[in-house]
């Protein structure tokens, strides 16, 4: 929405002529392939046309914080993962055998050992699985309820659900409520609800590792920073605990990955390389950058050209070189 406001020039100056902060929250995301683009490129044009305007950027999983405070030409205030009030500990124990194949068999194997960790475990969970019909099933097959079963009949077993086609919008407000007043002891959600979403719980569950990746036709590993952002959400304060636990479900290479993802966090990178070249015709068209210079100014702008410090590397990076490292394209410098 913002970025529209850039592309209307009486919105832009209606709008963002007395604007003096302009707030950022998750700013980490512009590492994520689908949206960080959009997100570094509304930060760019801020910091070219509104250099006045202070840029705050909030984030608990932003490994090279220094580097964005750099490129922002901020100050940074930052805090230790060993000033965390509740502590984490972290579970990768029980791996699932190699002999379960087909997804429905290994989810099943992870849904008994849920049960399980249910049973021992004291306090609330958040499970998070990235199939929406997964979610649908194994919340039902924990309350013991048919499929057919409305989702407000599991609440009276303190389940709930929480993905983004539960519909009306108002009953996932109505889930997050009533597990934060402790009224369900468990919500099978996707990973939306880590993001934005104020709750959390004592234990949480770590569905999924590993996901299909259908453009490709394998199954991929989820990113650090996504696994990050979903175990981050245990042992929060004010639950009259004095730990929190994050349990991963899957087979060994899956334990191994996740392992690895938690004791080696990964600096957040630009996308702004995949779409540069049609964020700069935009640019073009709506008058935003006219001359060589202004789009050169307005490259020079992006985290993208801030990480990679000279303009070859920049280019590289843009993958605007073949494979014989040659230019496809010119760029105007």
């Amino acid at each position: 929405r913002l970025m529209a406001v850039f592309y209307s020039p009486a919105q832009r100056s209606e709008i963002l002529t007395n604007v003096k902060y302009c707030v950022f929250d998750e700013i980490h995301k512009i590492q994520d392939v689908g949206r960080g683009s959009a997100l570094e490129w509304v930060i760019m044009n801020l910091k070219r046309d509104y250099p006045e305007v202070s840029i705050i950027g909030l984030s608990a999983t932003l490994p090279n914080y220094e580097q964005f405070a750099d490129w922002l030409d901020a100050k940074y205030y930052y805090r230790p993962p060993e000033d965390r009030p509740i502590p984490l500990e972290y579970h990768y124990n029980n791996p699932i055998s190699w002999k379960f194949r087909k997804a429905d068999d290994k989810r099943m194997a992870k849904f008994k050992q849920l049960l399980q960790l249910k049973t021992f475990n004291k306090g609330q969970f958040l499970v998070f699985m990235y199939s929406k019909k997964a979610i649908e099933k194994y919340a039902r097959m924990m309350a013991r309820l048919p499929e057919s079963a409305p989702r407000e009949a599991l609440w009276e077993k303190g389940i709930g659900i929480h993905h983004r086609d539960v519909k009306p919008e108002e009953q996932k407000d109505q889930v997050v409520q009533m597990f934060n007043e402790g009224k369900l002891d468990v919500i099978f959600c996707t990973p939306t609800l880590a993001e934005g979403v104020n709750t959390a719980a004592v234990n949480v569950v770590l569905f999924d590792i590993s996901v299909w990746d259908g453009l490709n036709c394998m199954h991929k590993k989820i990113e650090e920073p996504n696994l990050r952002q979903m175990w981050g959400r245990a042992g929060r304060a004010g639950y009259g605990v004095d730990k929190g636990h994050v349990f991963f479900l899957g087979d060994e290479a899956e334990m191994q990955h996740a392992e690895v993802c938690v004791k080696n966090p990964q600096s957040a990178r630009s996308q702004f390389g995949r779409v540069m070249i049609d964020k700069i015709l935009t640019a073009i068209v709506n008058e935003m950058a006219n001359t060589d210079e202004e789009i050169y100014e307005l490259i020079k702008q992006s985290f993208l050209f801030f990480q990679n410090g000279d303009f070859d590397s920049f280019l590289y990076s843009c993958d605007v070189y073949n494979e014989f490292g040659v230019k496809t394209m010119e760029l105007c410098v």
